[in-house]
């Protein structure tokens, strides 16, 4: 399959983007989640930044929303996307 972008693999996925929408797929190129994101960034730290329906999380790996992404006071700092204080109990 072709993808019109493609992040680089972090943690065993990699985000791609398919005629606008994003998804991640394995590294034998398999989607572990098929586009369905208006924007998503690979792993680092076990999470990824994406938007759903202007709607900005990020998600584990187990691609279920883990902390809500607010845009006041967030910025990419160390590596990492956003200013995350403490991880919610699941």
């Amino acid at each position: 399959m072709d993808f019109d972008t493609a992040e680089s693999f972090q943690e065993g996925l990699a985000a791609v983007r398919v005629d606008g929408k994003y998804g991640f797929v394995d590294m034998h190129g398999n989607f572990a989640v098929e586009p369905i994101f208006d924007y998503a960034l690979s792993f680092r730290h076990g999470l990824a930044f994406v938007i759903l329906s202007n709607e900005s999380m990020y998600i584990d790996h187990q691609f279920q929303q883990i902390i809500p992404f607010h845009q006041q006071g967030s910025r990419k700092k160390n590596n990492f996307y956003g200013k995350v204080k403490e991880v919610p109990e699941k």
